[in-house]
């Protein structure tokens, strides 16, 4: 596999292309990203608020046994 990874320029160096070839293949498909980057989102309380489906229910996790 070879791998690019973009960097842009300036005050804030972020990746804004990636690409992965695959080099084992004689046609070597590649796979591109193209990165846009939000500084500053912004998000309300709602986009974290988890509201199970109808019929979910709770899963208790059983503790972990002691290390030995």
């Amino acid at each position: 596999m070879d791998w690019q990874v973009w960097i842009q320029p300036g005050k804030q160096p972020l990746p804004c292309k990636m690409v992965i070839t695959t080099t084992s293949e004689p046609s070597q498909p590649q796979y591109t990203a193209v990165l846009k980057w939000d500084l500053a989102p912004k998000f309300d309380a709602a986009t974290f608020r988890f509201t199970p489906p109808k019929g979910a229910h709770r899963i208790e996790a059983a503790p972990l046994a002691a290390a030995k």
